[in-house]
């Protein structure tokens, strides 16, 4: 059963902040709320947005560099 009395850990910003990108960064991004955080919170959540956004862009140019070999497309999708 969950304890649902136990308030979540404090999202530590500033060492999310201080590294790249990472599961645990990203998580806490999709989930913050804005106009909880203190000033320097704010900041090293901008910070770990830009982050994640530099990391997602690296992400989507090789995915996008993969689908522009000749016919990778309709390789992998299994198409005749």
């Amino acid at each position: 059963m969950v304890d649902e009395t136990r308030a979540a850990a404090p999202t530590p910003w500033a060492e999310l902040a201080a590294g790249p990108a990472c599961p645990a960064s990203l998580t806490a991004l999709a989930g913050v709320d804005a106009t909880a955080l203190s000033g320097a919170q704010l900041v090293d959540a901008v910070v770990c947005a830009e982050k994640a956004s530099s990391l997602l862009l690296g992400v989507q140019a090789r995915l996008l560099a993969a689908l522009a070999v000749p016919f990778a497309a309709v390789t992998r999708c299994g198409w005749p």
